[in-house]
């Protein structure tokens, strides 16, 4: 399912791809965590942002496995926050 997902959306935007690094089959959780970390985000915020659920990381590290709408939801966010993250440095050292 995920991996559907994926593909969906590297060959709608290409340039992402190694944002989704380590997304497969089976969990959305190594993608989530290393966002986490990239960007400073804690993980309730992040929850809130894409899901409306401040718990949606603490659940996913518990094994909740979210719906296909939620998994599309969650990548498109991470997708557009490294796609604006890569806009701002590439425009900062511009000036």
């Amino acid at each position: 399912m995920i991996k559907r997902l994926v593909s969906r959306i590297a060959r709608d935007r290409p340039t992402i791809m190694p944002i989704l690094k380590g997304v497969n089959d089976m969990s959305l959780l190594p993608v989530v965590e290393r966002h986490l970390r990239l960007h400073a985000i804690t993980p309730s915020r992040f929850g809130r942002l894409v899901a409306g659920d401040p718990r949606f990381v603490f659940d996913l590290r518990r094994g909740r496995e979210p719906r296909a709408a939620t998994c599309d939801r969650v990548l498109a966010h991470i997708a557009r926050t490294a796609s604006t993250s890569r806009g701002e440095a590439s425009h900062a050292s511009a000036l």
